[in-house]
């Protein structure tokens, strides 16, 4: 920290600069283009990279020594890369690497554009934003995520008017986590994570995720599901999540040609696993194990593929299901 470091207020290109004991080693809140590739930054006191942008910005084949270790009440703003921007394009955030005692992460916020997140070398932290939401990918646009990624959070989300298709392996599965997690990922937080760290993902978009390990979330996976929206959840772990899955569907019969009240199943979830024993079978609270058995003899139907069929009683990741009620014209 023996000096403040470069604050950037207009179009610049910083590339192949040694910055050193900085307080934060490049800053920016311009509106106009900011590239910062193959640079070096040396002991920082804060962050290498801080930069709160309305339009694209280049970050690419960086690195960070000597990061300062975690602090009680970091979040993924002071991860040693941060990016907020309206058009985050993470084709052009690739390459960085951060070492030191902690933060050893890189912080995003703000709305997504058509691109691949890689998987870094250090993880991605989702932070809240002025919205209070974290990573937004709107309608009309595609997120892909790589296998082997890691995703953190703390008090956020990754919500999808869009689509998402983050399809891991069994070798290399896509990680959601929270930021107080060190197992995986590197030293980003506290090391004591806790359910409920971070919101979750939620969809009202096209959401694919094949082979992703979900935890610590408030709810992993929240679905909007409307006519048209196709969602396919196979293969995935959740743990020590407040609740799995849950969700709502809810549409116009007049709108699809069908019956009053008849389910729309648009929803594919199978071959999952839950808890730290990986149960194949989902668990519900024990208020709606009571409903589901009673609406199911009643004939009023059953939720996608099986989730109604295997189910048991628990406290943690569990499936949220409600009966709600429908009438012509206006059915949920």
């Amino acid at each position: 920290g023996d000096w403040r470091g470069l604050s950037l207020d207009g179009a610049a290109e910083v590339e192949n600069a040694v910055i050193r004991d900085a307080s934060t080693g490049i800053s920016s809140d311009s509106s106009s283009r900011l590239v910062v590739k193959n640079d070096t930054f040396v002991s920082p006191q804060n962050q290498a990279l801080v930069a709160d942008v309305p339009m694209a910005i280049v970050v690419e084949d960086n690195s960070v020594t000597g990061m300062p270790a975690v602090q009680w009440n970091n979040g993924p703003d002071d991860c040693a890369y941060f990016v907020n921007s309206d058009a985050l394009n993470f084709g052009e955030l690739t390459g960085n690497t951060a070492a030191g005692q902690g933060n050893l992460c890189f912080g995003i916020g703000g709305t997504a554009v058509t691109s691949t997140m890689p998987a870094s070398p250090m993880p991605w932290a989702i932070y809240p934003g002025n919205t209070q939401l974290g990573v937004d990918v709107p309608s009309g646009v595609t997120l892909k995520i790589a296998a082997g990624t890691v995703i953190k959070g703390l008090q956020s989300q990754l919500s999808v008017e869009g689509t998402l298709d983050a399809v891991g392996t069994a070798a290399r599965p896509i990680t959601f986590t929270s930021l107080n997690d060190n197992s995986i990922g590197g030293t980003t937080g506290s090391g004591s994570p806790a359910p409920g760290d971070w919101t979750g993902i939620a969809s009202s978009g096209n959401t694919k995720i094949e082979h992703i390990n979900i935890i610590y979330a408030a709810q992993a996976l929240y679905l909007d599901v409307s006519p048209g929206v196709n969602d396919a959840i196979h293969y995935d772990w959740f743990d020590e999540n407040q609740a799995a899955l849950s969700g709502i569907s809810v549409w116009d019969p007049l709108d699809v040609g069908v019956e009053a009240c008849q389910y729309v199943p648009q929803i594919s979830s199978t071959d999952n696993s839950y808890g730290p024993s990986r149960e194949s079978r989902p668990s519900v609270s024990a208020a709606d194990f009571a409903a589901i058995k009673a609406a199911v003899l009643a004939g009023a139907g059953s939720s996608p593929d099986g989730w109604t069929s295997d189910i048991s009683i628990g406290s943690t990741d569990t499936i949220t299901w409600a009966l709600l009620s429908c009438s012509d014209g206006d059915s949920t």
